[in-house]
C-alpha cells in the first residue's frame, strides 16, 4: 500500500480496531521540515479524529517539570483589626515559609492556588516572601505601627514590642488619630537564606516540607501597633498581603 504525502515513509500496517478499520503507525521522515508535515493530509484533524491514522509523535519534554518555582498571593481576610484592648500594644504574625499553613492562629490556611501543584509534587521550600500592608488608625491618638521579619516564633500580643522594633529589619511608621484621616503603608521583602544566615536553606530539608506539612525550621512577618500615649480601644485597621516564591520538588509519577 502506498500512501500519498510527502515526506512520509511507509511502515508495517498493524491488525484491524474494533471499528474494522486499519492503523497504520507513521513516522515522519527525517527529511521532512516542520512547514512540510504541516501541510500533509495525514496530520489534518480530521484524520486524526475520525482514527484513520495513528501516529506515534515523539515527546521531547513532559507536561508536569521536576522542579517548578512559582509566586503565590496570600491576602489576609482574619486580622482586619490589631487590637489588644487595655494595653498599649498589639501583634499579629505570620509563616511565609510554610505555604501549606501561613497563619499560625487560624491554622489550615494555606495560600491560594497550593493545593493546585500539591497534586503534582511531594515536597516544596520558600526561597522568598515579600509583605505590604495598609495601617489606618480607629484611635483617638497617634499610633507607631511596625513590619519586621524573625526566624522564631514570637507569638501573638508579644510584649517586648519595644525591643523587637529596633531589629535591623523593622521597618516602622506612624499613622495620625482618627480625625485625621490618613494612613500609612509599609512594605518589606526577605529572603530564606537572608533570615537564617545561610544557603543551607536551598538544600536542607528542615527548611523545606512533605506538601502537606510546614517546615521544621520556620521564618515569620510580624505585624505591631503601639501606643505610646493611652492605652488601645479601637486599635487599628489593617490591609495585609503576602507574596511568596516557593520551589516544589519530588513530582509524582503519573501512570495511566
Amino acid at each position: 500500500m502506498r500512501l500519498k504525502g510527502k515526506g512520509l515513509q511507509e511502515q508495517v500496517s498493524q491488525p484491524e480496531n474494533a471499528a474494522g478499520r486499519i492503523i497504520t503507525n507513521l513516522m515522519p521522515s527525517k527529511k521532512t521540515t516542520k512547514k512540510a508535515q504541516k501541510r500533509s493530509p495525514a496530520y489534518t484533524k480530521q484524520n486524526l479524529i475520525k482514527g484513520e491514522v495513528n501516529y506515534r509523535l515523539p515527546l521531547s519534554r513532559t507536561i508536569v517539570p521536576d522542579s517548578f518555582i512559582t509566586n503565590l498571593k496570600f491576602v489576609d481576610s482574619s486580622h482586619t483589626v490589631i487590637n489588644n484592648v487595655g494595653l498599649t500594644y498589639a501583634t499579629i504574625r505570620f509563616r511565609p515559609s510554610s505555604a501549606y499553613d501561613i497563619d499560625p492562629i487560624l491554622g489550615s490556611t494555606s495560600i491560594p492556588g497550593f493545593n493546585e501543584f500539591a497534586n503534582f509534587y511531594g515536597r516544596y521550600r520558600v526561597l522568598m516572601s515579600k509583605i505590604k500592608v495598609h495601617f489606618s488608625n480607629l484611635e483617638k491618638v497617634p499610633v507607631n505601627v511596625y513590619i519586621w521579619p524573625t526566624n522564631y516564633d514570637l507569638g501573638a500580643n508579644y510584649v517586648f514590642l519595644a525591643a523587637s522594633i529596633s531589629s535591623p529589619f523593622a521597618k516602622h511608621g506612624i499613622v495620625s488619630s482618627r480625625t485625621g484621616n490618613d494612613y500609612k503603608v509599609l512594605s518589606h521583602r526577605m529572603r530564606t537564606d537572608e533570615i537564617f544566615g545561610t544557603d543551607e536553606v536551598l538544600t536542607d530539608d528542615n527548611f523545606g516540607a512533605v506538601i502537606n506539612n510546614s517546615p521544621a525550621n520556620n521564618w515569620y512577618w510580624n505585624v505591631g501597633i503601639w501606643s505610646p500615649v493611652a492605652a488601645l480601644e479601637a486599635g487599628v485597621m489593617t490591609s495585609i498581603e503576602i507574596d511568596i516564591q516557593v520551589q516544589f520538588t519530588e513530582r509524582f509519577s503519573l501512570t495511566s
